[in-house]
């Protein structure tokens, strides 16, 4: 029997969101919200038995064993602290707080209680495009690692009215947002992390739909930045949310070939020759889930990415010998992100907002807590 699930959900996500657990056989038994008007309406419209917007209710529920937060990013440290410590799996939305002192937090958290489940939803190392590319990096394809090039076009992240995602110190904008996913996933696939950055945010469109007058959009709707790993090999990332559509492509170049991945497919190319092969196409993993059609927008990714988390989450419960007692088989999700990925991307986008600053190269300030547990958030 899978475990029972209370989602800490916003209300333009929970149509994403708990259609992916209930797909997956997850009992979604409460859910929280930060109103309780938003909270009633989510219930209603997904037959959910109990809704709060008060966040200790939901998470001293015995009806709730995981709790998953995608709510405001301000919250996610608090949540997940307390979370750990009433007994309860966690699984986090990205980004996993907004400081470090919130990461150190939930690491410490997550030590002082290691059979719970702790993990960030970094879904696109769950992608079969993400994780071929990996392979093939692993197995000496590309050769020796020169370059990567990342670019992301893309939509408005904010909505029509005033709220988190306006405001960077809250969590919102494209760094926060989508840099985030970018960098743990260059962690994921090169088995690097940045040591150098340089980075430049904007903010271009600072009134849009009802937000006017004195309220203005604070948070970045264009960054661009490079980052220099450990292995030598240099990352350059444009992320763009000021188009219609969305359109991604991800470049690494070694000294022997390239892979390129276009959305969700992937391409490979030898050095000496302008011909591409495709390696893997999404079209081909589709079995007839109909959420994949929506795959080549920046929802529709975040939508297959995380139907295959879930899969991956759902596997970790189910083949467990011991799975009465709640616990993991962590052999099936030893791909997902943990608290101290959370953190060092939290320390990487700290170099790069410090580097804005600055206008030079930055060093990302990365030191996992190895001692003491502070449980209060």
């Amino acid at each position: 029997m899978l475990p029972r699930v209370g989602i800490f959900v916003t209300e333009w996500s929970a149509d994403v969101i708990i259609p992916l657990f209930r797909q997956e056989g997850f009992p979604v038994t409460a859910i929280w919200s930060r109103t309780a008007q938003i909270a009633k309406k989510i219930a209603s419209n997904f037959s959910i038995p109990y809704f709060t917007s008060t966040l200790d209710e939901l998470l001293l529920r015995k009806d709730v064993d995981v709790v998953f937060i995608n709510c405001p990013p301000f919250f996610h440290a608090e949540i997940a602290v307390k979370a750990l410590g009433i007994g309860k799996h966690v699984v986090c939305q990205l980004p996993a707080g907004l400081t470090t002192e919130d990461t150190e937090k939930m690491i410490n958290a997550a030590r002082y209680y290691p059979s719970l489940l702790s993990l960030i939803q970094h879904e696109a190392r769950f992608l079969p495009a993400y994780i071929k590319m990996k392979e093939l990096i692993t197995s000496g394809y590309c050769g020796n690692l020169l370059l990567c090039d990342i670019r992301i076009h893309t939509g408005s992240l904010v909505t029509d009215h005033y709220n988190w995602l306006c405001n960077p110190k809250m969590g919102g904008g494209s760094l926060n947002l989508i840099g985030s996913s970018v960098i743990d996933l260059v962690s994921f696939l090169t088995e690097s992390k940045a040591t150098k950055v340089l980075g430049h945010f904007h903010t271009f469109l600072e009134h849009q739909g009802n937000i006017q007058g004195f309220r203005s959009i604070t948070s970045d709707d264009f960054c661009t930045f490079q980052m220099l790993l450990d292995s030598g090999l240099r990352v350059h990332v444009t992320i763009n949310t000021m188009l219609h559509g969305s359109y991604q492509e991800l470049i690494i170049i070694g000294d022997q070939c390239r892979l390129i991945i276009r959305n969700d497919d992937l391409y490979g190319s030898k050095n000496d020759s302008g011909k591409e092969e495709i390696i893997y196409s999404s079209r081909q993993n589709q079995n007839g889930n109909t959420d994949c059609a929506l795959s080549h927008d920046r929802r529709g990714f975040h939508v297959t990415a995380g139907f295959e988390f879930v899969k991956a989450l759902k596997s970790a419960f189910e083949t467990c010998k011991d799975n009465i007692n709640g616990l993991v088989n962590y052999s099936c999700i030893t791909r997902a992100a943990t608290f101290e990925d959370g953190h060092y991307v939290r320390a990487v986008i700290d170099a790069i907002r410090e580097s804005n600053t600055t206008r030079e190269w930055n060093c990302v300030k990365f030191n996992v807590p190895q001692n003491g547990y502070e449980l209060n958030p």
